[in-house]
């Protein structure tokens, strides 16, 4: 799981290169999907969102 992980990070920095922002913003929902599928937070993750993004 670690490997895939890291692949997909891989694959991000290739992708964003060029924008540090949109790599940050991806490593943030790589971590917050991971902690989803860990700790089985889905619901207050998905609350916490809400309020961040309205």
């Amino acid at each position: 799981m670690e490997s895939k992980l890291r692949d997909l990070i891989r694959r991000t920095d290739d992708l964003l290169e060029n924008n540090k922002k949109a790599r940050y913003a991806a490593y943030a929902i790589v971590i917050l999907a991971l902690a989803t599928a860990v700790f089985g937070l889905g619901e207050r993750l998905g609350a916490f969102a809400f309020l961040i993004t309205h």
